[in-house]
């Protein structure tokens, strides 16, 4: 049996892990749709996909800022926790943040591709060079600190208009700052990096997590009215920017496809409204996605039962889930396919890579991602004791 969740006033939030849980879940979800989905259109392309697809897709933008957020919020916890000082806090997130990038050009590179055909930096990228420049930052002011948070998350937008192309040579250095874009790597053994995340505003995101975490994590009521006053305040900036086509947003739908949407009706017209930019995240997607998460901090904390147990346990070792389940859903994706169709290439997350018969399909996701996750969880309820029960230093790492 797996351990039921109890919340108690112990050194551990529960809350958080069952938050970070669902997180990973739903991370889970969409990298198995990517892998067994087979749709040979974009999920939010609104001109082609339906509400059930969409939604599945939109739901998984919850994790990006979930998982950088609670980093932040984790770093202050730690903090707290063994009482550190500036420069005690500095070197572990300096070795910690550097370790992720490891990681992240390694094993979870290898992963996506089972080879190393190009480079692509994601989360754990953008977690771990934001690791790098808070050890920086802890050093300053909290005022400082949160300022840097804000201005970052709140303003970065109004530099969408600069173009890689206008700075030369530095072209590289403001597709890893702030574009969703590729750079060649002429003479190395992969052929570009793809910048997924790029790391404005995905650092002071977590650098917000660090500061607003007093505010956040403990269990009275004066915290819950922390997160609702949060929570509030984001889901109606967003909804009057997106609203009155305010600032914080590349488009909007009423420029691209509007009458097309109208006509298709409420549903799509909604979805429209929902479907912010995400590559780089945009002013109007964080305050959606982390409204909706400070929303969920009050109903986390009063969560019981068996799914909220199987969260927590999940939440409680979040980046070992993380190193294990895409290997397993690649190698799954391709061994289906292989008895299926006859055919073993990769990557099969690219539509142009699947057999030229197979059909789309929602439920086969769905039936496919329930058991990766429950094939995981033996494995992470053991690692998760594991961790409880033994001190070893390198168990921060993990």
């Amino acid at each position: 049996m797996y351990e039921a969740f109890s919340y108690t006033k112990s050194t551990r939030l529960v809350f958080i892990d069952v938050l970070r849980g669902l997180a990973i879940v739903l991370m889970a979800l969409d990298h198995t749709r990517e892998y067994f989905g087979a749709f040979p259109f974009d999920a939010l392309d609104l001109t082609k996909t339906n509400s059930a697809l969409f939604f599945t897709r939109f739901i998984s933008h919850l994790c990006a800022p979930i998982f950088v957020f609670l980093s932040g919020v984790s770093v202050w916890l730690y903090r707290k926790k063994r009482k550190l000082n500036a420069r005690q806090l500095s070197a572990f997130l300096s070795k910690r943040g550097a370790w992720l990038i490891v990681i992240e050009v390694t094993v979870v590179n290898f992963s996506w591709f089972f080879a190393y055909p190009l480079l692509v930096l994601q989360v754990i990228w953008v977690i771990g060079v934001s690791m790098l420049i808070l050890s920086l930052l802890v050093f300053c002011p909290r005022w400082v600190v949160a300022s840097f948070a804000v201005l970052s998350i709140a303003l970065h937008n109004l530099a969408d208009g600069i173009s890689p192309s206008s700075l030369g040579a530095f072209d590289w250095l403001w597709i890893i700052l702030h574009v969703h874009g590729s750079i060649p790597t002429p003479g190395l053994p992969f052929a570009q990096i793809d910048v997924i995340y790029p790391l404005i505003p995905w650092v002071g995101v977590m650098v917000a997590g660090y500061v607003l975490a007093p505010l956040l994590v403990f269990d009275d009521g004066r915290k819950n009215w922390n997160s609702w006053y949060m929570a509030s305040f984001c889901l109606v900036a967003f909804i009057l920017l997106r609203g009155f086509h305010g600032y914080g947003e590349p488009g909007f739908f009423p420029s691209h496809n509007g009458k097309f949407l109208v006509a298709r009706g409420p549903l799509y017209t909604t979805m429209a409204f929902l479907n912010t930019t995400k590559y780089p995240p945009s002013l109007q997607f964080l305050l959606l996605t982390l409204g909706l998460f400070f929303l969920a901090i009050p109903l986390a904390k009063r969560a019981h039962g068996t799914i909220a147990g199987t969260l927590s346990t999940l939440g409680r070792v979040p980046f070992f889930f993380y190193v294990l389940h895409l290997p397993l859903i690649h190698f799954c994706s391709m061994l289906w396919v292989y008895t299926s169709f006859g055919q073993w290439d990769g990557p099969l997350f690219t539509h142009s890579n699947w057999p030229a018969d197979i059909h789309a399909s929602l439920l086969r996701v769905y039936i496919v991602w329930i058991g990766i996750v429950v094939s995981l969880l033996p494995l992470c309820t053991w690692y998760a004791r594991f961790k409880r029960s033994h001190r070893y230093w390198w168990l921060s790492y993990l």
